[in-house]
C-alpha cells in the first residue's frame, strides 16, 4: 500500500571516511518511513552492519583516483526522481547478488 515516492538528492559526499561516494536522501523522508515499515513487518533479516542511511551509492567496488572522487563529489541532480518500485536481493558475496522479487509501489 505504498505509493510511488518523489525524492530529491542532496549533494554527494564520501560515506563513512571511505572512497565510497553517495547521493544522500532526506534522512527522515519517505524512504526512511518505508524502511521502518519493512523493518517492523516481521520479515526475517540479518542484523545490518551499518545504521540505515537513505542514499544512492555512486561508487563502491573499485578504488577511485582523487580526480574521480572530485568529479563524483561535484555531481548535482537538481530534478526530483520518482521511485515506483522496490526490489529485494540476496547478497551471495560482495560482487554477486540474486534478485528475489520486485514490487511496484501502487498505494
Amino acid at each position: 500500500d505504498t505509493a510511488p515516492m518523489t525524492l530529491e538528492f542532496l549533494p554527494p559526499h564520501r560515506f563513512m571516511q571511505t572512497n565510497i561516494v553517495v547521493l544522500p536522501l532526506d534522512p527522515n523522508g519517505p524512504v526512511r518511513a518505508l524502511h521502518e515499515r519493512i523493518k517492523l513487518s516481521g520479515l526475517a533479516y540479518e542484523q545490518p552492519r551499518f545504521t540505515f542511511t537513505p542514499h544512492v551509492t555512486l561508487s563502491f567496488f573499485r578504488e577511485l583516483s582523487d580526480a574521480e572522487v572530485k568529479e563524483l563529489l561535484a555531481i548535482r541532480i537538481r530534478e526530483p526522481i520518482i521511485v515506483d518500485r522496490i526490489s529485494a536481493h540476496r547478497t551471495n558475496n560482495i560482487v554477486n547478488s540474486t534478485k528475489l522479487l520486485e514490487l511496484p509501489l501502487q498505494g
